[in-house]
C-alpha cells in the first residue's frame, strides 16, 4: 500500500519506522523548521530527521492547503496523520482513494484536542489507549474504525507517551491490514471530553487541590512543563510524590516535616515529596536537597 505519512514530534516516529518495513512510503509531510536557542538555529522535527535518514521525499507547509497539488502527485493510497499539528482541510481529505486515517493517543471520543496523554493522567484515568478513525474536517471527530485500550498504572507522561507509540505502530499495521473490512462507528458526542494544549501555568501547583490530585500533576505533566511551587520567592519543582492518607496539621501549603523527607499539608491528605529541582539545579533526592537548602516546618509554599 502507498502511504503517505503525516506528522512531527518524538511520538510520531517510531510509527513511522513501523509503516516503512509493512508499506511504501511515498512522502512524509511534516511542520516547518523552527529557530531555536539564542543563536536561532533551526531545528527539525523529530519525523523530519527520521525521514532524512530513510531517504523519504519531504514536504514542510506552512498552510497544508497550499500544497494540495504536490499532495495529490504522490498517487497515495492513504494518508496517515500522526500529531502532525493542522487541520487537514476537505479539499486535502478527499484525495487519498481510501481516506486519512488518524492515530489518536486517547479511547475516543475522550480527550480530544492535544495533550490527551497528559490530560488523562491527570483526570485519574486508569485505561486509556489509541484510536484510529477516519479523519473529516472536525479536530479528532472522525469515525473510529479501531481501538487498543491499556492499563496507565502509575506511569508518568514520559512512560506512557512511549508505551502508546508502540501500541500506535501495532494498530495501524492491524487497521491498514483489514481496512475494507472495518465498520465504521460514529463517536458519541454527549460523551467528548478535551485536552487542551499545555502551557506553563498547568504546572503550578495550588495547595488546596488533595495530594491524590497533585499526584497526577507531577505525573501528568513530566517533563514538560513540570510541577513547581515557591519557597521564599524561589521556584521549586516535584519531579516524584505521594499522597499519605493522612490529615495533616496547618494550612494548605504549609511544611510538616522537613527533616529526611518533605512532608506538606494538601487540601485533602499530605503530600511526601521525594525528588525535587530547585532553580536552575538538578534533580536530587529531596534528603540530599534539604541538607543543603534546610526549609523550616510551619512555612507556606506557593
Amino acid at each position: 500500500m502507498k502511504i503517505l505519512f503525516m506528522g512531527t514530534p518524538d511520538f510520531a516516529t517510531p510509527i513511522l519506522r513501523a509503516l516503512a518495513d509493512k508499506h511504501e512510503i511515498v512522502g512524509v509531510i511534516t511542520q516547518p523548521d523552527k529557530a531555536k536557542g539564542r543563536g536561532k538555529n533551526l531545528s527539525f522535527s523529530p519525523v523530519k530527521e527520521l525521514a532524512l535518514e530513510l531517504g523519504f521525499t519531504i514536504l514542510q507547509p506552512a498552510k497544508i492547503a497550499t500544497i494540495a497539488d504536490e499532495l495529490t502527485a504522490f498517487e497515495a493510497d492513504v494518508f496517515v496523520v500522526v500529531a502532525y499539528g493542522q487541520l487537514l482541510p476537505e479539499k486535502i481529505l478527499n484525495i487519498p482513494r481510501l481516506g486519512c486515517l488518524n492515530i489518536h493517543a486517547s479511547l475516543l471520543p475522550k480527550y480530544r484536542g492535544a495533550a490527551p496523554m497528559q490530560w488523562a493522567i491527570l483526570q485519574g484515568e486508569t485505561t486509556t489507549g489509541v484510536t484510529i478513525m477516519q479523519m473529516n474536517k472536525r479536530m479528532d471527530a472522525g469515525d473510529i474504525l479501531l481501538a487498543e485500550s491499556m492499563q496507565i498504572e502509575q506511569m508518568n507522561f514520559a512512560e506512557l507517551h512511549d508505551k502508546l507509540a508502540e501500541l500506535s505502530c501495532a494498530a495501524i499495521i492491524q487497521a491498514l491490514e483489514n481496512l475494507p473490512n472495518l465498520v465504521p462507528q460514529k463517536q458519541v458526542e454527549a460523551l467528548v471530553t478535551y485536552a487542551p494544549m499545555l502551557t506553563k501555568q498547568h504546572g503550578i501547583i495550588d495547595w488546596n487541590n488533595t495530594a491524590d490530585r497533585l499526584v497526577n500533576q507531577v505525573r501528568a505533566f513530566y517533563p514538560w512543563p513540570g510541577v513547581y511551587t515557591f519557597y521564599k520567592g524561589k521556584p521549586l519543582k516535584i519531579i516524584e510524590c505521594a499522597a499519605l492518607d493522612e490529615d495533616g496539621t496547618g494550612v494548605c501549603g504549609e511544611i510538616t516535616e522537613s527533616n529526611n523527607r518533605l512532608l506538606v499539608k494538601t487540601g485533602g491528605g499530605v503530600l511526601s515529596i521525594s525528588k525535587v529541582q530547585g532553580q536552575s539545579g538538578k534533580i536530587m533526592p529531596v534528603a540530599d536537597y534539604l541538607r543543603g537548602r534546610p526549609m523550616e516546618v510551619g512555612e507556606i509554599l506557593g
